[in-house]
Formats: structure tokens, sequence, C-alpha cells
């Protein structure tokens, strides 16, 4: 059995690329869904849940930032701080330092 945090990564890079056979074999669909199709709906629906999570509590930083950066940076934290809360609101205490890394890193660039 895989820790709870190789299950994450697994779950998260599943989430945001190609399904991890190892990932989709730990998974038992609902229903009549297969496990394939179980971790398809949180393909579309897991990284635009964490967004607008971060868009809710950073509105400022969107509205600076504009759509396309946002999101952006919104993809890259959510591939490397995985959620530690069943509750959304938690989520994204180490965005401002993210923000403050990921855009020092382009400006010197």
């Amino acid at each position: 059995m895989p820790s709870l945090k190789a299950l994450q990564r697994r779950f998260v890079s599943s989430a945001y690329g190609a399904v991890d056979p190892s990932f989709a074999a730990s998974v038992s669909g609902g229903g009549r869904l297969s496990a394939l199709a179980a971790v398809d709906v949180y393909r579309k629906g897991y990284p635009a849940r964490l967004s607008e999570a971060l868009g809710e509590t950073f509105e400022t930083c969107w509205r600076v930032l504009g759509d396309e950066d946002f999101l952006r940076a919104c993809e890259e934290y959510a591939r490397s701080v995985p959620s530690k809360s069943h509750n959304l609101s938690d989520y994204g205490g180490s965005f401002p330092g993210f923000l403050k890394r990921s855009l020092g890193a382009k400006r010197r660039s």
C-alpha cells in the first residue's frame, strides 16, 4: 500500500496530466463508473476547484496579474502544493510566498 503522500502525488499527477496507472488501479469507481471514469471526473474538476479557491482568497492578486498569469500560477502552485484540508477555504496559505518567488524568478530571467 502506498503512503498517503505518494497517493496524493499520483492523484495530482493524474489530475493534471496522463493518468498514473498505479493510481487508477487504487481507485474504485462508483455506481456505473469505472476506475478510469472516476479519475476523469477529478481531472476535469480538481484543478478548477483549487484555482477557484485561490481566486476567492486572492482576488486582488488575480486582478493585478490578470486571468492568464493568475490561472497559470494557480496551476503551478496546485501541482507542487497539495491541499492538506478538506476545506478548500484553507488552501493557499503559502501562495503569497510562491507568487513572490515565482514572479521574482521571472523578473530575473
